[in-house]
This record gives structure tokens, sequence and C-alpha cells, in this order.
């Protein structure tokens, strides 16, 4: 998943929900707290929220780990590398993409109950893996 992130910018913005790594331990970032960054003790250091934590901390030290890849990132960079045209999906979850009357099948099914690419079949994920990363090289 990580070489999808790199090629999907949006997936290590570091907005609410993305994972992030401080001294060694995983969070979910919430948001930076500016009403409290300003009375820090520490300088060059921002407070900010974490699911369950606040803490102050130099933002250079935090890793981003980044959002998990969706159902609609993947659709998203799909349109954006075929330009024009139509992705289609069923209610069987099958994706095919439409061009002008030229139908290409991907032979590949997204398991609409599941939002997130990481619990797809393998074959979707490889398909995924190979359309992004070796199209993005």
């Amino acid at each position: 998943m990580a070489d999808i992130k790199k090629r999907l910018p949006r997936l290590t913005e570091l907005t609410r929900g993305c994972a992030v790594r401080v001294a060694g331990q995983d969070y979910e970032f919430l948001n930076f707290d500016y009403s409290r960054t300003n009375r820090n003790l520490e300088p060059n250091c921002d407070c900010i929220n974490l699911l369950n934590e606040m803490i102050n901390v130099d933002i250079d030290k935090v890793k981003i780990i980044g959002h998990k890849p969706t159902f609609n990132d993947f659709l998203e960079w799909l349109m954006g590398y075929f330009g024009h045209g139509e992705i289609r999906i069923n209610k069987n979850g099958e994706l095919s993409y439409n061009s002008d009357g030229d139908v290409t099948y991907f032979g590949v099914v997204w398991d609409l109950s599941k939002p997130y690419l990481e619990d797809q079949s393998l074959e979707l994920i490889a398909f995924a893996h190979r359309t992004i990363v070796i199209n993005n090289d």
C-alpha cells in the first residue's frame, strides 16, 4: 500500500484520520490545537490532537503514515489516468471503462461492502497496484 500512497498525494495529507507515528507510537491524527500551541513552553512545538491524546511535539518529528486508500481514491486515480470516458461499476462490483462505445472490462470485482482497498481480494489489490504504481513510473 505504501507504493500506492506515494502516487495518491491526498493520502499523505496531514488531515483528520491520517495515521501518524510519534516517538515509535502509532496514532490517528485529529487536528492541530492552535489555542494551546502559542502557550507551549517548548520552542518549535505544536500541540496536536491525536485520537484519545493531546501532545506537544515538534511537527518535524511526526512521521506521516497516511490514510488508507479507498474505492473513491482508486476511482479518482482511474479517471485522471484515462482522462475521458466513464468508469462503470455494476451491482456485482465489476469494474469497466467505456470510451466512445468501446468497453474495456478490467476483470476485477470490488466488494462494495468494504470501502478500503486493503480489505479487497488479492486479485483486486494486485490490479490496483499494477495499475497505479506501474502507470505512474
